[in-house]
Formats: C-alpha cells, structure tokens, sequence
C-alpha cells in the first residue's frame, strides 16, 4: 500500500508564472473545493501560526508533501516567495528592455517625437 503522505494528488495545477506559494496553496485548496485553512491543516497538519506565514516559511515536513503531492521540486515551491519573484521578475523585464523588441517599444512609448512635448 502506498503511503498517503507522499502519493501524488489526483488534481495539481502548475504555478502561475511568478505566483507566490501561499496564492499557489489558495488555488490548490479551491481546485478541491476546500477552504484555504483547512485545505492546509489536513494537507500538511500545519498549525494556524504556520499556515499564517506559509508565504515566508515552510516547515520542511510541508515542503515534501507538497513537492510529493504535485511532482514539483522541492526547490521550486521553496522558492515561491516574494524576493526570489521579484528578482526574477526584474531579471525578465531587463532582459526584455534590452531585446530589440523591447527597446523598439520603449522608443514607441517614450521616446521622443514629431508633435509629443519633449
């Protein structure tokens, strides 16, 4: 028999682009049609403190549910937090502005042109 703490769910939706963990739990928790806290006590018998800043902290014990739960690295869903999607947001958007796609539609937008106040 396989233990149920690290069988994979039926139903596990991927991240959003940039979605932080605990929107990522929320929408989990909908995909089963269970509230958000409950969905996090039974899931990962996490305490109210803990489900409180799951976005910052994830006792390990979680973190391996559910990176058994929805076959995502453990890494990944550790890293599902907001300095680490800001930085990569940034890093995403730098390299857009230095694209030529990106800088044609900087100029578009704020460059400088016939009829447009300096």
């Amino acid at each position: 028999m396989t233990d149920t703490s690290t069988r994979p769910w039926p139903l596990h939706p991927q991240p959003r682009s940039h979605e932080d963990r605990r929107a990522y739990l929320r929408r989990l928790a909908e995909t089963y049609g269970a509230d958000y806290r409950r969905f996090c006590r039974s899931m990962f018998g996490l305490t109210a403190t803990e489900i409180s800043t799951f976005g910052q902290l994830i006792p390990d014990s979680a973190l391996h549910r559910l990176a058994a739960g929805t076959g995502l690295p453990a890494d990944q869903l550790r890293d599902m937090q907001y300095p680490k999607i800001m930085n990569d947001a940034v890093t995403e958007m730098r390299a857009y502005f230095e694209s030529d796609e990106g800088r044609e539609w900087f100029e578009h937008c704020f460059g400088e042109s016939e009829g447009r106040p300096s």
